[in-house]
């Protein structure tokens, strides 16, 4: 099975799961509220390609206390030169000293354990500190991100603002992905964007963009054909009248009434 992984993570109530059910096709995955650490697992689901190729996606929970979490692996190896992926290995297996930390060890595990990472970020939201922490926690994975833009229907302001913050930060390659104003066109700049980062999956990915454009096409030509039947259906109705002279004259007693101006 040749599979590509990706962890979607970012912090809590950003839209990872609607974004999980988006891609999936699958309304059912997950469970979406408004409260916060709603997701308290990682999940995972899959776009299969063919017998041999999937895309596998993993949601993860919230991010909550990325702030916490950063000051204390910034605290290991102080006097040492050690790589992000070592500090990020030391914390999980010192896990035990760290037990309000239990949902952030499941996304530091889910970075390291995938191929790529979508962070989402949810565009309504002010830039806070705690945004630009997880980012840099996310850095320590060593692995692609690439920040996925949601709920886009907020002012050009925010948005701009946003997208500013990321470029310095050095992320560029972000996408624009609203959950709520699905398009398309949208989903196939996210596998596009994934094989500018990932050259060695290209020819991975072109087959499932193929795919999941022919299933698209087919999807949309279903709802046209429904949509022309029901209007050849609906332009068959007749509506039988009563044919005598009670009925007629009932209905141009109500007609007078209607067109009577009170």
């Amino acid at each position: 099975m040749s599979d590509l992984s990706v962890a979607v993570v970012g912090h809590a109530n950003a839209g990872k799961t609607s974004l999980m059910r988006t891609l999936l096709r699958d309304s059912d995955f997950g469970e979406v509220a408004d409260q916060a650490g709603t997701t308290r697992h990682v999940e995972g689901g899959a776009l299969l390609i063919d017998e041999t190729k999937r895309l596998a996606l993993f949601d993860t929970p919230g991010l909550e206390d990325s702030i916490a979490l950063l000051s204390i692996l910034s605290d290991f190896f102080a006097n040492e030169k050690v790589d992000g992926i070592e500090r990020l290995q030391y914390f999980i297996s010192h896990l035990s000293d760290y037990p309000d930390l239990q949902q952030e060890a499941k996304v530091l595990r889910a970075l390291l354990n995938n191929d790529l990472i979508f962070y989402v970020i949810d565009l309504r939201e002010p830039i806070l500190g705690k945004y630009q922490d997880e980012l840099k926690i996310l850095s320590y994975a060593a692995k692609p991100i690439i920040p996925v833009l949601n709920f886009t229907q907020v002012d050009e302001e925010n948005s701009q603002a946003w997208k500013n913050q990321l470029a310095r930060l050095n992320f560029h390659a972000y996408v624009s992905f609203d959950n709520v104003h699905f398009k398309f066109s949208d989903e196939l700049k996210i596998y596009k964007k994934m094989q500018t980062m990932l050259a060695d999956k290209e020819a991975f990915l072109e087959d499932l963009i193929k795919l999941r454009e022919l299933q698209w096409n087919e999807t949309f030509n279903s709802a046209k054909k429904l949509v022309a039947n029901l209007f050849i259906e609906a332009s068959c109705v007749r509506y039988q009248a009563e044919n005598n002279e009670s009925a007629i004259s009932q209905k141009t007693l109500l007609l007078q009434t209607i067109s009577t101006p009170s």
